[in-house]
C-alpha cells in the first residue's frame, strides 16, 4: 500500500512524457495485483497451515489411542 502510494504522489509531482506515465501506470497496475495476490496467498498460508495443526492433533489423538489399543491387547 505505501508503495502504490508513494507511486502515485511521484506520478503527481513529476512531468512526464506520455510514454513514461503509461510505464507508470503499468508498474502500479502491477503493484495492486502483486498486492492482491500476496494477500491470497497468506490467506491461503493461514488455511494449509490450520489444517496442518488439525491434521497434527488428530496424528498424535490416534497415536495415543493405538497405544492404548496396544496396551489392552499385551496386558489382557
Amino acid at each position: 500500500a505505501e508503495s502504490l502510494k508513494e507511486l502515485d504522489a511521484i506520478m503527481d509531482e513529476l512531468e512526464m512524457t506520455q510514454v513514461q506515465r503509461d510505464i507508470m501506470q503499468s508498474l502500479s497496475n502491477a503493484l495492486e495485483a502483486s498486492s492482491a495476490r500476496m494477500r491470497d496467498l497468506i490467506f491461503e498460508y493461514q488455511q494449509v497451515n490450520e489444517r496442518l495443526e488439525q491434521l497434527k492433533a488428530q496424528h498424535l489423538d490416534l497415536e495415543d489411542e493405538y497405544t492404548k489399543l496396544v496396551e489392552q491387547q499385551l496386558g489382557g
